[in-house]
C-alpha cells in the first residue's frame, strides 16, 4: 500500500519528452534510467520487470511511474500504444517507488495524457509551461486517486480506534503493537501499514512520540520527581527513558528539567 510520490509536494524542473510509442512486440532493457517517467497505455498491455524482483502488468487504462534511477525490462504487446512523459525534478537525487494507477481512472488520465502530447507537439510560444501545468494536474489527480483507492473510510476508522487505544493506554509499560491489532480485530502487520498510509508514521513510533510529549509535560509541570516520570510514562527503565529523551529532544531529562527550572527562576526576577 503506497501513494504515488508518497503525497508529497513535487518539484519537476524540466519536461524531457512526450511522445507516443507503438509498434510490433519488442522487448526493451533500460539501465540507470536518466528521468522520472509516467506512461499511460492508450491500448495493449506491457509488463515491466524490475531488477528487485517486482514485476507490474500494465492494461490499457492505466498509468505507471517509472522511478529514475531504476533498472528494468519492457515487454509490449503487438498491439500496444502509450504516451509517455519523461521529466526531471529540481532534486535531482530524488526518486520514489514504482506506481500503478488503477484502471478504472483510464479515461480520465487518457485525455490528460492526450492533452500534454498535443501541446508538446505543437510548441507554440510557453509550450514548456503549459505542459508542466497539465503535468502537474496528473501529479494530483495521481496523489488523490492513489489515496482514495487505497485507504477507504473503513481502513481509517481502524487507525483511530488503534491511536485512542493507545492514548487511553499510554502509561502502561505493557502495551505493545500485538495488543493494539488484537483490539482493533487486525494483524499487527496489517496494522503497520494503515498506521504508515494514514499517520504517515509506523504505531511504535506514535507510541514513543506520546510518551516523550507527556514525559515533557510531566518536567515541565515539576510536580513529579524526575526518578518517577519514565514509570508513569510507559517506560521500562530510567536508561532507555533519558536515551530515548534525549533523542527525541536533543538535550536529557535533566538538563531540559534544569533549563525549566532556570526559566522559572527568571520569571520571578
Amino acid at each position: 500500500m503506497k501513494y504515488v510520490f508518497d503525497n508529497e509536494v513535487v518539484c519537476v524542473s524540466k519536461i524531457r519528452v512526450c511522445c507516443k510509442v507503438s509498434g510490433e512486440y519488442w522487448t526493451s532493457v533500460h539501465k540507470n534510467r536518466p528521468t522520472h517517467g509516467l506512461v499511460v497505455y492508450l491500448q495493449g498491455e506491457s509488463v515491466f520487470a524490475f531488477d528487485d524482483g517486482n514485476s507490474y502488468e500494465v492494461k490499457a487504462g492505466q498509468v505507471i511511474y517509472l522511478p529514475k534511477f531504476s533498472n528494468y525490462t519492457s515487454a509490449d504487446s503487438e498491439d500496444a500504444v502509450c504516451i509517455a512523459v519523461n521529466f526531471y525534478m529540481a532534486d535531482s537525487e530524488k526518486t520514489y517507488p514504482v506506481a500503478l494507477i488503477n484502471q478504472k481512472y483510464g479515461e480520465k488520465y487518457i485525455k490528460k495524457f492526450n492533452k500534454i502530447l498535443n501541446v508538446w507537439n505543437e510548441q507554440t510560444s510557453g509550450y514548456q509551461n503549459g505542459c508542466l501545468s497539465i503535468l502537474y494536474d496528473i501529479i494530483f489527480n495521481m496523489q488523490q486517486d492513489t489515496k482514495s483507492e487505497y485507504v477507504s473510510s473503513q481502513q481509517a476508522q481502524t487507525v483511530e480506534k488503534a491511536v485512542s487505544y493507545i492514548n487511553l493506554n499510554i502509561r502502561d509499560e505493557a502495551l505493545t503493537i500485538q495488543r493494539v491489532a488484537e483490539e482493533v480485530n487486525i494483524t499487527p502487520e496489517y496494522l503497520r501499514v494503515l498506521f504508515k498510509s494514514i499517520r504517515h508514521m509506523s504505531p511504535k513510533e506514535y507510541v514513543l512520540n506520546k510518551r516523550m510529549e507527556l514525559a515533557k509535560r510531566y518536567i515541565e509541570s515539576q510536580d513529579i520527581k524526575l526518578s518517577y516520570i519514565p514509570e508513569i510514562c510507559g517506560f521500562k527503565d530510567y536508561a532507555y527513558f533519558s536515551r530515548s529523551f534525549k533523542r527525541h529532544f536533543g538535550v536529557s531529562p535533566h538538563s531540559y528539567l534544569k533549563h525549566v527550572q532556570k526559566e522559572k527562576e527568571k520569571k520571578k526576577v
